[in-house]
């Protein structure tokens, strides 16, 4: 219930002050935690959609509430290369404007090089 309510002020309250949304998505995903987490990895792609689209309010929220969720929210803790090819053909079939694409693949990129030093390292 407590990741629920976290997740609905994140992304669907416009009320939140900023250093607490930023707080929220900073501290919304948890190493330990995946069971817990995993049916937000769709959750985070079906909102970066709503903010591409500008739907359910998100054409109306600042820059800083939009980045808080594409980057500090992206389902870091969960990433594997499941979720790479995830995000490139999710990438691929959805159309994204320009500042949510770029989001999408710096966050994409970060995996990736994170995911290449573990296997180099492992």
């Amino acid at each position: 219930a407590a990741k629920a309510e976290a997740w609905r002020l994140a992304v669907e309250d416009a009320s939140v002050p900023n250093e607490t949304h930023t707080q929220l998505c900073l501290n919304f995903w948890q190493l330990g935690q995946r069971q817990v987490l995993q049916p937000y990895v769709q959750r985070w792609f079906d909102v970066m959609e709503d903010i591409a689209a500008q739907r359910n309010g998100w054409g109306r929220r600042s820059l800083a509430l939009r980045k808080n969720v594409g980057e500090l929210l992206f389902p870091r803790p969960l990433g594997d290369r499941a979720l790479v090819t995830r995000i490139d053909e999710w990438m691929a079939g959805t159309e994204l404007n320009d500042s949510v694409r770029r989001m999408v693949s710096e966050r994409r990129d970060d995996l990736e090089r994170g995911l290449r030093c573990q296997e180099a390292g492992g």
